[in-house]
């Protein structure tokens, strides 16, 4: 069973340091693909109050549980970010694989893979080292800095109030809100050569807003009751997220089968027995709404959680699965139509279904905060997929000549003189407002009349809020006939070549790097080599050769799986071109001993250095193997605990030292080919010329602010 074994904020910082030195990168995110603000557009949104550079995030998912999850969606521009859901249960065993993103989204995942301290270290961790990083601006905003450093974390918890109210979970919310403590704690972790890094002001106050994920099945009179905990005992700002069977089951059958010919897909009947109907919803919002008012909160909700199918695929093993990506996009739109036309804009929205490049721009055009993203972001190119979001709207924003988010909502379906006819407006103020430039109009009647500015103000946001009511009917309209997330349109899968995936070589195209969430596969780089090997053979009390074979490795860059962060959830198997999955057949790298002796069921290697001398400890098909370097003399000692050789390196084939360990063993042979692969792996995994997360313990005062 595959396990996450979080690594220290220490370790993180060395290597982001020293991989964006050396190879103008972060978690092997090129820094041509880290998003830094344009002149004269400003993404900037509020949410809950605070401010934030875009409204861009990653949903709670895959994209947001572990240090390097966060950092690369940050990085990529998200600035609202949506961490993965806790709850009381963090021991869970979860079916592998739990992915398929290779066109319409299932999954089978639905929590933290961590227990929850590690999911507190993970998040208070994360949102120290981007303190670091704007602070000392080693990703350089320069004079943006400012302007694009405004990040935001909202909290995520489920699943039934017993659980949330509990002191586990409880004690876990309280020490994301006032964070000092842990802060105090991780401070110990940043080495000594950059101490000063200690000194900088982190936030405390991680969170102010939780998103409350009840998933399918929560009576609404739990749902109603774990917001009012939430508002009343823990005093944060509370999203409910919902449920896409809130639409009616025949309006949601008719979009998924007809519209859009997903005749295949069946969603579960019992989403529908158990889910909140939308007139529930909305009830009980409005019964909340003047609890959160007199608490100085906001209630809100969140569109959509997936979508529940029995699973026809075969691909999990689960009776049921959850469905993103495409077709939930229309169907999320739809229930968020459905739910504006009955509150209109009274509650905030944040939104997260189907959100790629191209319909970014138009969900920003409905005046949501944050819309989240997670399935297209499995897909390749990975995390940097999330900074085209961002330039597409700020290419879109252009077109219309929108300088900010508020101008591009009036703007950008040409409804903002539909929606300012329905306000009564003051007349000086109408009559600015007909500028090209509505902000800029708003600013210069504000001083030019400040005795109205208030009411100006208010005006111009009601304005923006009508606008975007208009532009929902409009672009929901449009998205349920789009062909693009059709069936048509999403059947095709990253192909095959027909080739067997090996431990070392493959086609190297490097898809399994970006397609990782959690950034487990790595490149390293070796030189080609071609062996002859012989194999040792026990016989009575002597050793002898057997028959010489040889090897090849064909190929200067190969690639290896970070055990530690590796929860097989299967994507690189959907996008690696040849058979047989990365995560499965690439050497796999365990952190420590610990994690390493822990997981006997999964071969892989555990590798140290000291000063002299390299050290690899390997399984394979469940065997203990022991390779030993020492670089001075360049010789090796290879053992698999039965029989122990002493090689030249130069000339292994002629050992200068055997000795049986395991008396007894007639007839014993030490395969040699695993000396030559270990020792292949050993030479590219320690080299220093990339840095991974092996060989980052190993960089001590390599890299500096």
């Amino acid at each position: 069973m595959a396990e996450l074994y979080p690594l220290s904020l220490g370790l993180h910082l060395r290597r982001i340091l020293t991989e964006l030195k050396n190879q103008q990168q972060i978690y092997d995110l090129p820094v041509n693909k880290f998003w830094k603000p344009s002149a004269g557009r400003d993404l900037a949104v509020n949410f809950h109050g605070r401010p934030a550079a875009t409204a861009l995030g990653p949903a709670a998912g895959p994209q947001d549980q572990l240090i390097q999850n966060i950092l690369l969606s940050w990085l990529g521009g998200c600035r609202i970010v949506e961490l993965k859901t806790v709850q009381i249960m963090d021991e869970l065993k979860i079916t592998r694989p739990c992915i398929y993103a290779g066109n319409v989204g299932y999954n089978v995942e639905w929590s933290q893979e961590l227990r929850l301290q590690q999911s507190l270290i993970e998040y208070v961790a994360s949102s120290m080292l981007i303190d670091i990083l704007v602070h000392e601006d080693i990703i350089d905003f320069g004079a943006d800095k400012e302007r694009a450093s405004h990040t935001i974390f909202d909290l995520s918890v489920g699943y039934d109030l017993k659980g949330i109210s509990s002191p586990e979970v409880r004690g876990f919310i309280d020490q994301t809100l006032d964070a000092s403590a842990m802060i105090e704690r991780l401070k110990s972790e940043i080495p000594d050569d950059l101490k000063h890094l200690r000194d900088i002001p982190f936030k405390s106050k991680i969170v102010n807003s939780i998103t409350l994920s009840t998933f399918h099945g929560c009576p609404k009179e739990e749902i109603e009751n774990i917001c009012r905990y939430l508002l009343c005992e823990v005093g944060v700002h509370t999203v409910i997220k919902l449920n896409p069977t809130q639409l009616d089951r025949p309006y949601l059958e008719e979009l998924l089968h007809d519209r859009m010919g997903y005749q295949d897909m069946t969603v579960n009947p019992k989403a529908w027995e158990t889910s909140l109907s939308l007139d529930e919803a909305v009830a009980i919002v409005e019964r909340l709404e003047p609890l959160a008012k007199e608490k100085g909160l906001n209630i809100g909700v969140k569109f959509s959680n997936t979508l529940e199918l029995i699973n026809k695929i075969n691909y999990f093993s689960d009776e049921v699965m959850y469905m993103s990506g495409p077709p939930l996009h229309v169907i999320a739109m739809t229930l968020l139509e459905e739910w504006r036309k009955k509150v209109g804009n009274r509650f905030p929205i944040t939104f997260a279904a189907g959100i790629d490049r191209d319909n970014f721009p138009d969900a920003m055009a409905l005046g949501l905060t944050p819309i989240t993203a997670c399935t297209d972001l499995l897909k390749t190119r990975g995390y940097a997929r999330s900074v085209t979001y961002l330039n597409h709207l700020e290419e879109k924003m252009a077109a219309v000549g929108a300088a900010d988010v508020e101008e591009w909502v009036l703007l950008s379906y040409g409804h903002h003189q539909e929606a300012k006819a329905g306000l009564q407006l003051d007349p000086q103020l109408a009559a600015a407002l007909q500028a090209e430039n509505p902000k800029a109009a708003l600013r210069d009647f504000c001083r030019a009349n400040p005795s109205l500015k208030e009411q100006a103000e208010a005006s111009f946001k009601e304005w923006v809020s009508q606008t975007s009511l208009l532009n929902t009917t409009d672009y929901c309209a449009r998205v349920r006939d789009n062909p693009r997330y059709g069936l048509a349109k999403n059947t095709a899968a990253p192909k095959k070549v027909g080739s067997a995936l090996y431990l070392l070589d493959c086609i190297a195209c490097g898809k399994c790097v970006p397609v990782c969430p959690n950034d487990a596969n790595f490149s390293y780089e070796v030189e080609p080599v071609e062996v002859e090997g012989r194999n040792f053979k026990i016989v009575g009390a002597q050793v002898l050769p057997e028959e010489s074979f040889s090897l090849k490795v064909k190929k200067n860059e190969q690639w290896a799986v970070y055990a530690d962060f590796c929860n097989e959830c299967g994507n690189c198997d959907t996008y690696c071109p040849e058979d047989g999955g990365p995560f499965a057949q690439k050497p796999k790298f365990f952190g420590t001993m610990e994690t390493f002796e822990h997981h006997v069921d999964r071969d892989g290697f555990y590798a140290e250095r000291s000063q002299d001398k390299d050290r690899l400890w390997g399984r394979f098909r469940g065997r203990q193997y022991f390779l030993e370097v020492e670089r001075a003399h360049d010789r090796s000692i290879f053992t698999d605990h039965v029989l122990e050789v002493t090689l030249d390196r130069k000339k292994p084939t002629r050992p200068l030292k055997t000795h049986i360990v395991e008396p007894g063993q007639n007839g014993h042979i030490l395969e040699m080919k695993y000396y030559f692969w270990m020792e292949k792996c050993l030479e590219g995994v320690l080299n220093e010329k990339r840095v991974n997360y092996v060989n980052v313990r190993f960089l001590e005062g390599s890299a500096s602010t």
